[in-house]
């Protein structure tokens, strides 16, 4: 961990990108996982979709950014469609509220209408990155749920198949969603026009953001 923070650090700093070694299984069941600007070196991105397209039973993320390419949010869609139960945990309010959770609520419509549940934390700024589908596969790490950390930024996670591991997090997000308030599709439908037009006006830059 230390090496590659150190790597991504000079890269950054100069301004250019390296690519990393695809990463190896840990014996134990944890691994130290990367994401790189490269198009083929999104390794978090891509084993946490995997994931969650392989998830039978539960997906829960806590992320304090969720404006993912639609690629990840088909597969959210799918899964709860499915009959997965997918909660999201996002904060209360961000750090940039004008911009990222007006762009983080034009999904929500789309996602509530096939199952997936949405909480907002109200008891402070919550800035944890974690995902656990099905108590047995799960990443903390530094990586958002937002165009930025998926695709454009360099990122560190680490990902476990340890089910202790996997259950730990479990607990610490239940404990976060005890914090906080569910949104409801129906009150959620209620906004103002306003409100929706400020969400889709949006779209066009969620690459961006």
């Amino acid at each position: 961990m230390e090496a590659a923070f150190k790597r991504i650090w000079e890269n950054a700093s100069l301004h250019r990108f390296k690519r990393f070694a695809r990463p190896v299984p840990d014996a134990d069941g944890f691994q130290f996982m990367t994401n790189s600007p490269h198009i083929h070196q999104r390794y978090i991105y891509h084993a946490l979709v995997s994931a969650i397209r392989k998830a039978e039973k539960t997906v829960y993320l806590t992320t304090p950014y969720f404006i993912p390419d639609l690629k990840f949010f088909r597969n959210i869609r799918r899964a709860a469609r499915r009959g997965v139960d997918v909660r999201i945990l996002l904060p209360g309010q961000s750090d940039h509220p004008f911009l990222i959770d007006i762009a983080s609520g034009s999904y929500f419509s789309l996602a509530m209408k096939k199952g997936v549940r949405f909480f907002k934390y109200r008891k402070g700024i919550i800035h944890a990155k974690t995902a656990i589908i099905d108590g047995a596969w799960s990443t903390v790490g530094s990586m958002n749920l937002d165009s930025q950390g998926l695709f454009w930024c360099y990122e560190g996670n680490i990902v476990s198949t340890n089910t202790e591991f996997a259950q730990e997090l479990t607990q610490h997000f239940f404990t976060d969603l005890e914090g906080s308030d569910e949104i409801r599709h129906n009150e959620w439908e209620g906004r103002s026009r306003r409100q929706k037009m400020l969400e889709l006006s949006t779209w066009p830059f969620h690459k961006f953001l």
